[in-house]
């Protein structure tokens, strides 16, 4: 079972993401990169999503990215375990944000597919 925010992690979250019908029918018409940022490891990585297929790739912090979310492992991992949803996390201001907000409200249904797909994915 991989860590959060480590390249395992991500690995298996991107293989679950491609294998998921509700992923690959609600993100069929999407391109964007999400960077995700961990401000206390300074671990930082882009998820790319591309008409249904998603990768990842390292990133910086100041990776250039559709949308850009910060925070610390606490917040990150409260998030992974279903215990605070991303967009309130964001509404609160312990997930920082950066991007266009219409445009990330508008992919509101597909994130929130990303968010269940990433939570199921067991930590060690």
């Amino acid at each position: 079972m991989p860590a959060l925010f480590t390249p395992a992690f991500f690995d298996e979250l991107v293989k679950r993401l491609n294998n998921d019908a509700d992923f690959k029918q609600k993100a069929g018409s999407i391109a964007a990169t999400v960077l995700m940022v961990n401000t206390d490891s300074k671990t930082s990585f882009i998820l790319t999503l591309n008409k249904g297929s998603a990768s990842w790739s390292p990133g910086a912090a100041d990776s250039k990215a559709d949308f850009t979310f910060l925070g610390d492992s606490a917040t990150w991992l409260s998030n992974h375990k279903g215990e605070a949803p991303m967009e309130k996390l964001v509404m609160t201001g312990k997930l920082k944000f950066k991007g266009s907000i219409p445009k990330i409200m508008g992919l509101r249904s597909q994130l929130g597919v990303i968010d269940r797909i990433a939570q199921g994915v067991p930590l060690e």
